[in-house]
């Protein structure tokens, strides 16, 4: 059974394990209390994915892991939270663990395969790049519209 963190509402890492290619999974307790014995019980699955571990089984056609990191960073980072609101302080323990249990029953053979961690880092880093691009096209004379006719 997960225990879960006390009313100082520090965050607790709950459970860490290494999938395959050197992903690491960490769940992580971010419940808080709200008023009186109520709590929003959440919590946080984090991959920490390599970007070494990924690229370089990659096909030809994948960005070189130094662009990655330049960009993006290494590890790369994939969240997702779960929450459920005004429970009762008697129960925060067994819904947090029951969370956990339905997410990582449903997840954890999924995070484990090589294309999800891959498509998402590719996915990360075009995304990154768009943005990159989006941003430095916002300085560029070529691109502005204060030259443009009056209407």
């Amino acid at each position: 059974m997960v225990e879960s963190r006390d009313a100082t509402g520090a965050q607790v890492m709950i459970e860490s394990e290494t999938l395959g290619g050197g992903v690491r999974l960490e769940v992580i307790d971010a419940s808080r209390p709200l008023v009186g014995d109520r709590w929003l019980v959440a919590a946080v699955f984090r991959l920490l994915i390599p970007v070494d571990g990924v690229l370089t089984a990659g096909g030809a056609t994948d960005p070189a892991p130094e662009q990655v990191r330049g960009l993006i960073g290494d590890p790369v980072v994939f969240e997702k939270r779960l929450e459920r609101t005004f429970i009762d302080a008697d129960q925060k323990d067994q819904v947090l663990q029951d969370m956990v249990d339905s997410y990582l029953d449903g997840s954890r053979v999924y995070f484990s395969k090589p294309m999800f961690v891959r498509n998402f880092v590719l996915k990360q880093y075009a995304e990154a790049r768009e943005k990159a691009r989006w941003y430095s096209g916002a300085n560029d004379p070529s691109t502005s519209t204060s030259g443009a006719a009056p209407l």
